[in-house]
């Protein structure tokens, strides 16, 4: 898979310039030509264009110099454009590294017990293993969510402060579940790593229970070419606690936004299954790797220009 985004698509609205290019390049020749044809000596003309003739001199691209000149131009500033537009490719490609979000539910149901010693306990162990066990190079965040998502932890490379929050992290007595709050927040904190594959790890055991905009959150994650798997964790059965119904978990819901991002969904019905799910994200052999191009092409760009001005006095040099 190969596709390409731009971190800064305003930019290319910059393009509408090339017919303006075009236009100023035909302007500019056709005055010089008039002034040229206006002070013009033909005999010494015919002479110099005779000569170089008989020698082999004549060089074709001076015959449409003008119009291989005009080529030339609108490449360097289309180049110029999609420099400053900053594109990313992306290609599917093995890879170790890459930088990861834990988004974890901290909801009141996690500390049911049917995943001794609870399932927030059970989940929180089980990440830290998975952290401990991240390729080199690799990054890593850590956000929680119940009635609301807050980042615990910002995306570094430093594996070893996050996993220090992630043993401080506690349940919290906010009802309701944001899972779209949680996937926003994610995909913010993997907008600005352009180098490794960017991937989204949500652990849940309740469904989508505030106003947030479910459908939003994951179109905004494809669109930066976030992949999230989604961890289900007990039944979908709602439970009581505290006096409290509290919806159980949506496996539908959970799978369709894998499924819509590339990733994929994990029902844990025990400690095992997530050992097991973690195993399986982490050997994950391919991955959408982005290589960002926006410096290259402003480099190229910068080159090609300088090469223009050493073009216009052998190349594309004017007769006299």
């Amino acid at each position: 898979m190969v596709n390409i985004t731009f971190q800064q698509p305003v930019m290319l609205i910059l393009l509408t310039g090339l017919p303006f290019i075009i236009i100023m390049h035909l302007y500019s020749t056709r005055a010089a030509r008039q002034k040229a044809l206006l002070y013009a000596n033909f005999e010494a003309l015919q002479r110099v264009v005779t000569l170089q003739s008989k020698q082999g001199r004549i060089n074709p691209l001076r015959v449409s110099g003008q119009w291989s000149l005009l080529t030339y131009r609108v490449i360097v500033y289309t180049i110029l454009v999609l420099g400053l537009a900053q594109p990313i490719l992306w290609i599917t490609q093995s890879s170790g590294a890459a930088a990861y979000v834990l988004a974890l539910d901290t909801s009141t149901s996690m500390l049911a017990k049917d995943i001794p010693p609870s399932r927030f306990e059970a989940a929180r162990e089980a990440a830290d293993a998975f952290l401990r066990q991240l390729p080199f190079g690799s990054k890593a965040a850590l956000i929680t969510f119940s009635g609301l998502a807050s980042i615990e932890s910002p995306l570094t490379t430093d594996i070893h402060s996050v996993r220090a929050r992630l043993a401080d992290i506690r349940i919290r007595e906010l009802s309701g579940t944001d899972i779209a709050a949680a996937i926003i927040q994610s995909v913010n904190l993997l907008q600005s790593e352009d180098t490794l594959p960017r991937r989204v790890i949500l652990i849940t055991d309740g469904r989508q229970t505030q106003p947030t905009s479910l459908e939003e959150a994951v179109r905004q994650a494809r669109d930066a070419n976030v992949i999230i798997d989604t961890l289900g964790i007990g039944t979908q059965q709602g439970k009581f606690i505290t006096g409290n119904l509290l919806a159980g978990l949506d496996e539908e819901t959970l799978r369709w936004i894998a499924n819509q991002t590339g990733g994929s969904y994990y029902h844990i019905t025990q400690r095992e299954d997530l050992d097991q799910a973690f195993k399986t994200i982490l050997s994950q052999a391919e991955q959408l790797t982005p290589i960002s191009l926006g410096q290259s092409l402003l480099t190229l760009a910068v080159i090609l220009i300088f090469l223009e001005w050493g073009l216009l006095l052998t190349v594309f040099k004017q007769l006299p």
